[in-house]
């Protein structure tokens, strides 16, 4: 701690704890290994994109810590003074199309599957592939104990700003930036009591983990030279029209779409399991409205909590759907609960899980044009933003088996990250077609109850009531002794 390139050291936050433990149990898993990439259309400034950068990492503290998590009574994140920011720079112009995605895939995984020693900072590398005069693709690899979803597009949109000032000559003021560390002076100020009365009475009678019937193997049972967790994904969309719909009923009903998805996710789990009484975690975005500011910081704010929805198939859509918004609203008033005090206030035997499932319903804040220059269409040529960031996907990874990833723009996205270990590729893709026609059902039937709300899909309806009662034969009408006979 008495380096000379030691900035400030402090606690870290529930969340970043959880994650430094299971980062330092399974190294090599790429466990809590994030990644972005993205496509920059126009002609790119290396040395203003890499200074860019640099000044980004210089202004938020955070990027520029490490984390000591072992012989330490408490684990303490580090910030260091100044750190060396990795940019790895490719040209594949001349690398035919089909091969260049290839090499794009193995190099995203190569990224990842490089990891980070935790102490050291940056947790964070770049890369940029140049695929054309003006087309490069950009890879972001970080820890995600630096940052959560909500930080990535205030990332994004201060490097176009400062990129834009430094390619122009242009000062760019920005202005101040509270720091990460506010956060965690307000987490340790909360009072614990009235949380630790609302969790153990909430999880009262709740006694082990919902199942994941789907499964082929227990997760529990793995043996203990089993591989390590390999993470694949599914994902599905509802069309423009489905989502319209969905959401036009959401307004109708007073209910918010993430509320329609945490529902249909424990109708789900409910009708795989044979339970009715459902628990699952669900990522919260933690940011404190009594923080002042707190929307702007950059950090991981994010917390993980239990979600407990009874199912009752015989009560009525709409009222259901309440009940379920009711609970979210009530759970949330205490999301800076660290999940590891509720799980010892829960009646769950020690060593087991609350719950296996995580579900994450993405809401970011959008990523507008660089401050002070428009779209193309608005502006002069000379104001032009010189740099478009398109094609934006993520990869990544916790270290639950199970973990579906929702958010809706014109169209919902529902994606299904899971553990390849444990289930394979068809189960995952039958629960995402269950998964959207228990959403789409929801609009259709508000006023039925949940029992007649159907889960299969039209073409799984097909196969069962059309298909696989197509059992019509020829009969013979030929005396039997000529039937055996022949």
């Amino acid at each position: 701690m008495r380096s000379k390139n030691v900035e400030d050291f402090y606690p870290l936050s529930p969340m970043q704890q959880g994650m430094l433990f299971h980062s330092l149990l399974e190294p090599d898993s790429g466990v809590y290994i994030e990644q972005v990439t993205c496509t920059l259309k126009g002609n790119l400034n290396l040395p203003a994109f890499q200074s860019a950068w640099e000044q980004i990492v210089q202004r938020h503290a955070i990027l520029r810590t490490g984390f000591i998590g072992e012989k330490l009574k408490e684990p303490v994140q580090v910030v260091h003074k100044q750190v060396s920011l990795p940019v790895n720079v490719y040209d594949w112009t001349e690398i035919d199309p089909a091969e260049r995605e290839d090499k794009l895939a193995a190099l995203q995984q190569r990224e990842r599957s490089q990891g980070f020693k935790l102490t050291n900072p940056p947790l964070m590398r770049l890369a940029l592939v140049r695929t054309a005069q003006e087309s490069m693709e950009f890879i972001l690899t970080f820890h995600h104990l630096l940052m959560d979803g909500w930080s990535m597009p205030l990332v994004l949109q201060e490097f176009l700003q400062r990129y834009e000032a430094l390619r122009r000559g242009r000062a760019v003021a920005l202005g101040s930036v509270r720091p990460y560390r506010d956060y965690i002076a307000w987490l340790r100020q909360q009072d614990l009591t009235a949380a630790q009365e609302f969790w153990r009475q909430y999880l009262h009678g709740f006694l082990s983990p919902t199942p994941l019937v789907v499964a082929n193997r227990d997760l529990r049972r793995l043996p203990d030279d089993a591989s390590p967790a390999t993470y694949l994904e599914e994902e599905t969309w509802l069309s423009q029209e489905q989502t319209a719909r969905l959401q036009a009923f959401a307004r109708k009903q007073r209910l918010t779409l993430s509320s329609l998805v945490h529902a249909a996710w424990a109708l789900l789990l409910s009708r795989y399991s044979g339970e009715t009484d459902i628990v699952f975690g669900s990522t919260v975005s933690g940011r404190p409205t009594d923080l002042p500011g707190s929307e702007s910081i950059i950090g991981l704010f994010i917390n993980t909590l239990p979600v407990r929805l009874p199912v009752d198939e015989h009560r009525q859509v709409g009222e259901w759907l309440q009940d379920i918004q009711r609970n979210l609203v009530q759970v949330r008033q205490f999301e800076y609960t660290p999940l590891h005090q509720i799980q010892s206030w829960s009646q769950v035997q020690k060593g087991q899980p609350l719950f296996d499932s995580l579900l994450v319903f993405e809401n970011f804040p959008t990523l507008p044009p660089p401050s002070g220059f428009s779209t193309p269409q608005s502006q002069p040529t000379d104001v032009q933003p010189s740099l478009l960031i398109e094609n934006v996907r993520s990869v990544e990874q916790t270290n639950y088996p199970l973990n579906l990833v929702a958010g809706a723009d014109q169209r919902l996205m529902l994606k299904l990250l899971f553990d390849a270990r444990i289930f394979d590729r068809e189960a995952i893709q039958r629960m995402l077609g269950h998964l959207q026609t228990l959403l789409q059902s929801f609009a259709e039937h508000p006023n039925a109850p949940l029992l007649e709300l159907p889960m299969l899909t039209p073409d799984e309806q097909q196969q069962l009531l059309v298909a696989w009662n197509n059992t019509a034969a020829s009969l013979s009408f030929d005396p039997v002794h000529y039937t055996i006979e022949r």
